[in-house]
């Protein structure tokens, strides 16, 4: 059960992340792997400040696509 779980959130993950604009997606994906908001700026071209937006606006995108589909497929 809890593999079918764990599976069931990695695909709604998936799911949140293919809703995200490119540099959103880029950003955070990068931000995951442990780079740098300045090696993000340089990645998207755009400013330090910018990636920082992109990586909060990313993360919050994922979380409100997980608060309403995530919740109702596992309920």
């Amino acid at each position: 059960v809890e593999v079918v779980v764990q599976r069931d959130l990695l695909d709604a993950v998936g799911q949140a992340l293919a809703t995200l604009p490119l540099a959103q997606r880029a950003a955070l994906e990068l931000k995951s792997m442990g780079y740098s908001l300045a090696e993000i700026a340089a990645a998207v071209e755009v400013s330090e400040s910018n990636a920082g937006v992109l990586v909060h606006r990313a993360r919050r995108g994922v979380a409100d696509f997980l608060r309403v589909n995530y919740r109702e497929e596992s309920a």
